[in-house]
């Protein structure tokens, strides 16, 4: 309230993202809401500042999905355009059905009274009281207080009641809208209240409850007279020719309440005024009406001849006017004047009048309550291929999110199964690295261990050299004994250059076995040798045999394997 007081003294500066909030609302004050906008419109009304508002709501939808904003923006741009006359092509039944479907999904039933009531206003005759009675039931359950213009809902349904003969349902939707008249709404609005009072007093004579009737009316001529003496209380503007003739209808209206009491004197002379009053006023209808009932007093009475003329009179009236109910009302008078009469022929031809009246009025009557369950079936036929449309948008929302979840999982679970298979590689390759790591360090420490060998036999050959120097130079029987029996690889000196040999030569052994598969331990040692370059006198000394020891077993290996090649050949290719 604070926010609406504060910007009324303005011309609408109402910023367009305040408007969206107020549009955006769905709590039970969303319809007064909406209603202080439009008021605030109405009151400050700014093209410019109109146009440009409803830009920029525009341009917030195109960038988001707000069906309610969208439902509202229209709403609101139609009162606009409404109130400064401005065309509107948009401003049709068709669009607001349209909105009432944009509607549905919200499952919002105080917008869609909102939408229903202004559709009804638009729509065609046979569809306006559906409407207007699903409008006023949904307000009924939320609360009335929640709506402004509820009292022109029922003024209407009970009018559309009354025309198909439903006079019961008429009088409480008419008696409901008096009741919902505040003190000021019915000075200011002073001819919508009397509508509603004369619909009410005229509805409970229809359903036979002339006390009812009698105290609408009588309400009304007392405003008439607080009217008259009171007139700066009222800011409607009625004419006084207009309170004569309304002075006339409340008459008629008592007139036609005293004749269901059997009162005809007193019916009788107000009638004879609101006659007069609306010959004088050129109202017609009205004419043809009070003349039908002045007949029938007249009928009642034995006053068959002037019965007879009024009846003719309010015949001729009607047909200018094709009002049936008095059609019918003045042909069935006729027939039964002229029957007491004896003029049968005459008799027999407003009969036949009568039955074709009331036969067309209830063709009428008969086809808008058809009308009526036609649109209730057509509005439900809608209501479920909404319902269907929605079920496939969440059956399709569903196996969207379902396709998601599915495509999200498996991507969840393929990444643990790469994060695994990564762990796996990185330790795999972190324990390659570290056997390579050891690999290197054995072939590094063989390495050092074939050239300490390599060595050990360089420094053997030249001790032997010395020995040999000395044994000539010396002749000692006693060192050329320890020559002989001096021997410079032993078993365990061959275990452990074996396993050195096999580490920067891995597969050697094996491919020699394979070329050789009946090679002996001594065979294999001179061909390790002869792979390490040794030549037939270091061999000898390495094994502790003659070089021409070596030399036999260089022969005897040539022809077991059959070899072609020269010796040392074979162990470089192996």
């Amino acid at each position: 309230m604070v926010f609406f007081i504060s910007v009324s003294a303005f011309s609408q500066t109402i910023p367009s993202k305040n408007l969206i909030k107020v549009f955006k609302r769905s709590d039970v004050d969303q319809t007064q809401k909406f209603a202080d906008l439009c008021s605030e419109l109405l009151l400050n009304f700014n093209e410019r500042n109109f146009n440009l508002r409803v830009r920029e709501i525009q341009k917030y939808l195109r960038n988001n999905t707000d069906e309610r904003v969208r439902i509202r923006t229209f709403m609101y741009e139609r009162f606009g355009y409404q109130k400064i006359n401005k065309p509107d092509t948009l401003n049709t039944a068709i669009h607001y059905f349209k909105m009432i479907k944009l509607a549905g999904p919200l499952k919002d039933e105080q917008l869609l009274s909102e939408l229903y009531s202004k559709y009804a206003a638009l729509c065609a005759p046979s569809e306006k009281l559906y409407y207007l009675l699903k409008c006023i039931g949904i307000r009924e359950h939320i609360g009335l207080s929640h709506f402004s213009d509820i009292s022109a809902n029922y003024y209407w349904a009970s009018e559309l009641l009354y025309s198909i003969t439903d006079y019961r349902s008429s009088s409480t939707y008419a008696a409901r809208c008096v009741s919902l008249y505040k003190e000021k709404d019915k000075r200011d609005f002073l001819l919508h209240y009397i509508l509603a009072v004369d619909l009410a007093g005229a509805s409970y004579l229809k359903i036979n409850q002339p006390d009812s009737a009698i105290y609408y009316y009588q309400h009304i001529n007392n405003l008439i007279d607080d009217r008259i003496a009171n007139p700066s209380r009222y800011k409607s503007p009625m004419t006084p020719q207009m309170l004569e003739v309304w002075r006339g209808v409340v008459k008629g209206g008592m007139a036609k309440a005293y004749m269901l009491q059997k009162k005809y004197a007193a019916a009788y002379t107000l009638l004879l005024q609101n006659l007069k009053s609306s010959t004088h006023f050129e109202q017609w209808d009205d004419v043809a009406g009070v003349q039908n009932s002045l007949a029938k007093i007249d009928e009642l009475e034995q006053r068959i001849p002037l019965a007879i003329s009024r009846y003719l009179q309010a015949y001729h009236l009607a047909s200018k006017s094709s009002k049936l109910a008095i059609l019918e009302s003045s042909a069935e008078g006729l027939s039964t004047a002229f029957a007491t009469q004896q003029q049968y022929d005459s008799a027999y031809i407003y009969h036949k009048r009568y039955l074709q009246w009331k036969s067309k009025l209830d063709q009428n009557i008969n086809q808008s309550r058809l009308d009526i369950v036609k649109t209730q079936v057509d509005f439900e036929k809608m209501e479920k291929e909404l319902l269907q449309s929605q079920n496939n948008l969440l059956n399709q929302k569903r196996i969207r999110n379902s396709i998601l979840i599915t495509i999200v999982f498996l991507t969840a679970i393929a990444l643990l199964l790469y994060n695994r298979k990564r762990l796996q590689m990185s330790l795999q390759n972190e324990k390659l690295e570290k056997e390579k790591q050891i690999s290197d360090a054995g072939i590094i420490y063989a390495q050092q261990q074939i050239d300490f060998f390599i060595q050990n036999i360089a420094e053997k050959n030249n001790l032997v050299k010395q020995l040999q120097t000395q044994l000539t130079m010396a002749d000692n029987a006693e060192v050329t004994l320890a020559l002989n029996h001096f021997t410079i690889l032993t078993e365990e000196d061959w275990q452990k250059f074996k396993v050195n040999f096999e580490t920067i030569n891995p597969r050697f052994l094996y491919r020699l076995k394979q070329k050789m598969p009946q090679i002996t331990q001594g065979e294999q040692r001179v061909m390790v040798l002869t792979k390490l370059g040794f030549s037939t006198k270091e061999m000898a000394n390495a094994t502790g045999v003659s070089s021409e020891t070596i030399r036999s077993v260089i022969s005897r290996m040539r022809k077991k394997f059959n070899l072609n090649a020269d010796i040392r050949t074979i162990a470089n290719e192996i």
